[in-house]
């Protein structure tokens, strides 16, 4: 009965303004003419109503307003649990990554696993992101990198540079991966994981693939427990620490430079 509380008090103002120019002398002390007193009642009448139909509009808009946003909410929750998976471009993939790991909260896992260093040429969005890491890493303390890179001759010096870019900060830890110097691809798989949903499968079938489609992008938590859980173990276990937590292994890097220097 509450929610109808608008309705009975305009039922009410109306009825109390019809009747006032039937009150006899009451009337008369306000109107000195009843032609001016049912005009004025009238309009009145006219003010109350347009209030309610108002106060009314707006009431129903608010509830319509809220309802949306449940439904949003309601969809936003939804499509968190349902996996999606797409395939990217090259060029799409370091800019999302690089958008996504500036937004990560806790952990980004990332690896490299050709012969080659990274190519970056000038005025790709791969050169922007590799250009961008290091603030990124300097600017989220919170969240912990780790990378893995596969040892290889024509890649010592990219190596080096990631040395020298990111010991001493403590979020940040490199591995070395070894193995046999025979093909660009290998059995492994080059995945990134960012926090606990997105993982980028990369180079799936080569690493640079400018015109077709080259990485997947999964985002779904289930998958990239699973993928990180790989990460981990055949990655990052197998591999030779060079950094951990900004601390510089010397001797493991000496080995790497040494190992490095010539095929496997």
């Amino acid at each position: 009965m509450t929610r109808y509380w608008p309705e009975a008090l305009v039922f009410i103002l109306e009825l109390l303004l019809a009747a006032f120019p039937f009150l006899g002398n009451t009337s008369a002390i306000f109107f000195r003419e009843p032609v001016q007193g049912f005009l004025t009642v009238m309009s009145l009448q006219i003010v109350v109503l347009v209030i309610y139909l108002m106060f009314r509009t707006s009431l129903e808009r608010s509830k319509t307003e809220s309802t949306l946003r449940e439904i949003r909410d309601d969809i936003n929750r939804l499509s968190e649990t349902v996996p999606r998976v797409s395939v990217i471009y090259e060029d799409q993939f370091y800019s999302e990554f690089q958008n996504a790991i500036g937004k990560a909260s806790k952990a980004v896992a990332l690896s490299h696993l050709d012969i080659k260093p990274p190519q970056q040429l000038p005025g790709t969005p791969a050169k922007t992101y590799y250009d961008n890491l290091r603030r990124i890493v300097r600017q989220n303390p919170g969240v912990r990198f780790k990378r893995v890179e596969r040892i290889a001759p024509e890649k010592l010096a990219w190596i080096e540079k990631l040395v020298e870019d990111f010991k001493g900060y403590k979020n940040f830890s490199l591995a070395c991966l070894e193995i046999p110097y025979v093909e660009a691809k290998t059995p492994y798989v080059s995945v990134q994981l960012i926090d606990d949903s997105a993982t980028y499968i990369c180079a799936v079938a080569r690493h640079y693939s400018p015109y077709t489609p080259r990485d997947i992008l999964i985002n779904d938590a289930s998958a990239n427990s699973l993928w990180r859980t790989y990460f981990e173990e055949s990655l990052w276990e197998a591999a030779i620490k060079v950094i951990e937590d900004g601390t510089l292994n010397e001797s493991n890097w000496k080995r790497i430079v040494s190992e490095g220097a010539t095929p496997g």
